[in-house]
């Protein structure tokens, strides 16, 4: 299905106050993506159909989720809204013909965040915050932020804390995941992973990576030194190759340091297990 299909089915689905917000969402999350380095035509379809399980009553939203085989919580009883992520998580395979794992993972996390979100889940969560339709105290600082900040998980953690403190305020439940994502953000600024160096490049680039992430993978991160604009960087992950962030690279200097890293990957996961070069054995 076509972007273009896609939105037509979308607006023949959604009332039309929740299709102008899905529009709103999705051409926000692509001006963050370009902010940011991630993948602008992902943004746009993760925002256009984050929404897609609206079509359904409130009322009508647990027997969706039993009918998908999804586990529904405690929190999910009480504030059974909380379930549209979830279900509109698989309804974007079923309707939509979508099977990319981070659109999908990022429309299920749209709602309540979760722990390590991705670059795509934060500009999703945030974007549906921000799109100009909503109207309610305190967006115009978080658009404000948006306009300001070049830190992405700096602005997702204010995000979540006002979040959290407008679901307080209301006397409502706050959901686990909403506080283990705030959680995971402070703890990665008072304890950020080891970084190693690798390679210092003619030009000045700056190669470096962490240790073996949780998940087995390996954060790799490229720093260019640039007298105009202060510094350009990008970040891949081993040993899928997967790119979070692309700041200032032209595609052509993206392609250029991927295949740096692609020859050299089998070392810098070496080195990743030995924690660095320096300590890595028969160098």
């Amino acid at each position: 299905m076509t972007i273009d299909e896609m939105r037509r089915e979308l607006q023949g689905r959604l009332k039309k106050s929740r299709f102008a917000h899905s529009i709103g969402v999705a051409n926000t999350a692509v001006k963050l993506a370009k902010k940011f380095g991630v993948d602008e035509q992902k943004a746009y379809i993760a925002g256009l159909l984050h929404d897609c399980a609206r079509e359904f009553e409130n009322e009508d939203l647990q027997a969706e989720a039993i009918k998908r085989g999804i586990i529904i919580g405690e929190v999910e009883i009480s504030a059974p809204l909380l379930l549209h992520a979830y279900i509109g998580a698989q309804m974007v395979t079923e309707i939509y013909g979508v099977d990319d794992k981070e659109i999908i993972q990022a429309i299920y996390r749209h709602t309540v965040g979760a722990k390590n979100m991705s670059a795509l889940d934060k500009i999703i969560y945030f974007a549906d915050m921000i799109e100009p339709n909503r109207n309610y105290p305190g967006v115009d600082k978080l658009r404000e932020l948006a306009d300001k900040s070049n830190n992405l998980d700096e602005i997702i953690l204010t995000a979540l804390s006002e979040s959290i403190i407008f679901v307080v305020q209301k006397n409502a439940l706050v959901h686990p995941a909403t506080i283990d994502a705030r959680n995971f953000l402070l703890l990665s600024k008072e304890n950020p992973k080891m970084m190693y160096p690798f390679l210092t490049l003619n030009d000045d680039t700056e190669i470096v990576h962490s240790e073996i992430l949780p998940d087995n993978s390996v954060k790799v991160y490229v720093e260019t030194p640039d007298s105009k604009d202060g510094f350009h960087h990008m970040t891949v992950y081993l040993p899928d190759y997967r790119i979070e962030e692309i700041y200032r690279y032209t595609q052509q200097e993206v392609e250029k340091y991927l295949e740096i890293i692609r020859s050299t990957a089998h070392l810098i996961i070496r080195f990743a297990r030995g924690g660095g070069f320096e300590n890595a054995p028969d160098f």
